[in-house]
């Protein structure tokens, strides 16, 4: 940071003030919303409780809180400053040293390397749960609670596979603080703070679609999380409810469909509609709503009436 003219020194009293433990998640965000602005949390007693937590968790895409899982061997270090030295033996402060983090994922997928690298290509930040419960960020507006911007291009994710030594399966995380953050500005909201812990939450799964026994008053849809379960087994979406869960829209027609009925099957996940008559060749798009999913996936897989 340059020197500012007309400025003195500043005052040094201390007061109490908690400190952060080690980090026990990273959540991503994006820096910016869709109009915008920054997207930020609302400092306010008696706002944090689990509704809260699954509204920031179920935002629209720019809004949303996107978890990663639970970190271990945590190292968030500090380079040194850059300076530069003359002849005389004295040095000039230039700049202060990039915070760099470096971290482990233990028994995360190898899906999840993609969906933390998609971050490369966005301006993202990030708040921190500490090992304690608390959420850290930084304190730049008074009322606001804004997360730590991450410097473009440096979070990486990778695949680390089991091996003779016994070394559990995850994922090495790493990536840098932008430099143009201030350790002076980090602050939190502790877990005594609030009303519900935020430890432990979890990003949304993306829930794909397949369509089969079509016909002009019927389908059946198989509703799986994407990218995880295995070729042959994958993790089925379960539990969702007729009617309030589901929403049936007939393209071709650009009409509401009310749908007659809906049966999952005994081991869930596979859903027979009942629908009133359409017509061959119609299209039309199923919409079920839950939290805790993206049905982004299910919505891009119409269903076309043969």
């Amino acid at each position: 940071m340059a020197c500012k003219c007309d400025v003195g020194l500043s005052n040094t009293g201390t007061a109490c003030t908690p400190l952060q433990a080690v980090a026990r998640q990273y959540v991503m965000v994006n820096k910016y919303k869709a109009d915008g602005t920054l997207n930020k949390l609302v400092v306010a007693a008696g706002t944090y409780t689990t509704s809260f937590w699954n509204t920031q968790l179920n935002a629209v895409a720019d809004e949303r809180w996107r978890p990663i899982g639970v970190v271990k061997n945590v190292a968030d270090e500090k380079a040194d400053n850059i300076t530069q030295s003359f002849n005389d033996g004295s040095t000039a402060f230039i700049a202060e040293g990039a915070r760099t983090v470096a971290a482990f994922l233990p028994g995360a997928a190898p899906h999840l390397v993609g969906q933390i690298n998609d971050a490369r290509c966005i301006e993202i930040a990030m708040y921190v749960i500490d090992k304690d419960g608390n959420l850290i960020g930084k304190e730049i507006e008074a009322g606001f609670l804004h997360p730590i911007c991450v410097e473009n291009d440096t979070i990486s994710a990778s695949y680390v596979k089991n091996d003779a030594n016994a070394t559990i399966s995850g994922i090495n995380l790493s990536f840098t603080w932008s430099l143009d953050e201030k350790d002076e500005n980090m602050t939190m909201i502790t877990v005594d703070e609030m009303t519900d812990g935020v430890s432990g939450i979890s990003g949304l799964l993306d829930i794909a679609a397949s369509y089969t026994s079509i016909t002009t008053d019927g389908f059946v849809a198989t509703l799986t999380v994407n990218g995880y379960g295995t070729a042959l087994t994958p993790v089925y979406d379960k539990g969702l409810v007729f009617p309030g869960d589901f929403s049936l829209f007939n393209d071709s027609d650009s009409l509401a469909v009310t749908i007659t009925s809906v049966t999952e099957s005994t081991g869930g996940g596979v859903y027979t509609f009942i629908i009133p008559t359409q017509s061959t060749t119609d299209s039309m798009t199923l919409t079920p709503s839950k939290d805790g999913r993206d049905y982004t996936l299910t919505i891009a897989a119409k269903v076309v009436i043969p």
